[in-house]
């Protein structure tokens, strides 16, 4: 799939130290990014349950169509396809995917020393991050023409992409799917914490340096998705507007499609970590011993 166009914005906060007093530091730092993309339309491969075989319809990659169909095709021309007309560049300006992303980050570093060789520092940081896809087909893509493609009694019954209802077996195949066609639509949210707080102490004697290190991290993120396909949507005309067939609803219900989801997950986890490093230096030729 070919690069996607971006375009967006990034804005965000440079760290900073800031010292209370003496012996209280902090560091905030916050970033946020909003970047939008446009690619490609593509549909999923499917795996058949007999066979094991993968296939994917409807796929136009702009590369490997020049390369492998249209290799000696003209620009401006259609040709037929799925027995549908196809212009890759056509194709291009109905089929297409919308990606926007929401993505904000804050973190802050709180460093205290009660005394000289004591230092107790805590981390926490905070993510947001949402992503919204949306695969939009209009009325004139291939990938809908060949939803509706019958001129002929021969392209009726070879057809593929039809519809042949199993309760009438003596009724010709009907539309795909609705005359107008549809919008694939799928969101994902995610909210998450980190929490790090690492104690450091240094000892000295005479003869003997002990360093102690040790600490606690604790984090949560909770993730959220929704998907939702929506048949019939016109997107010609003064505004876009829903026309849908209940024949839509009947053909996914049978082929066990799922006409919406919703996902829920939760991540918790928690550790803890020590250290003990001691330096000893010999009284007579100054050895060091760990």
């Amino acid at each position: 799939m070919d690069a996607p166009q971006q375009r967006g914005a990034i804005y965000g906060q440079p760290k900073r130290n800031i010292q209370a007093q003496q012996a209280i530091a902090a560091e905030p730092h916050q970033l946020g990014k909003s970047p939008q993309a446009a690619g490609t339309g593509t549909i999923g491969a499917g795996t058949s349950v007999v066979t094991g075989a993968v296939s994917r319809d409807f796929d136009i990659n702009p590369s490997l169509v020049c390369r492998k169909h249209l290799a000696h095709a003209r620009a401006n021309t259609f040709y037929t396809r799925d027995y549908a007309p196809f212009n890759i560049f056509h194709e291009l300006a109905n089929n297409y995917i919308d990606l926007n992303v929401n993505d904000f980050r804050a973190q802050a570093k709180l460093s205290y020393k009660p005394i000289t060789k004591v230092e107790i520092s805590a981390l926490a940081a905070v993510k947001y991050a949402g992503t919204t896809r949306e695969h939009n087909i209009t009325e004139y893509a291939n990938t809908a023409e060949a939803y509706r493609a019958m001129g002929t009694s021969v392209i009726r019954n070879s057809n593929r992409f039809l519809y042949h209802d199993p309760d009438n077996l003596l009724s010709l195949p009907l539309f795909g799917v609705a005359q107008r066609w549809y919008l694939y639509r799928n969101d994902n949210r995610m909210f998450g914490w980190d929490f790090v707080q690492r104690p450091v102490t240094t000892m000295c004697s005479t003869t003997t340096i002990l360093n102690t290190y040790a600490g606690m991290e604790t984090n949560s993120y909770g993730r959220h998705n929704t998907a939702f396909r929506g048949y019939g949507l016109q997107y010609t005309g003064l505004r876009e507007e829903a026309d849908w067939m209940y024949q839509n609803f009947k053909k996914l219900q049978e082929a066990g499609g799922n006409y919406y989801g919703m996902g829920n997950s939760n991540t918790r986890s928690a550790a803890s970590f020590r250290q003990r490093h001691s330096l000893v230096e010999g009284p007579m030729h100054g050895e060091r011993h760990r």
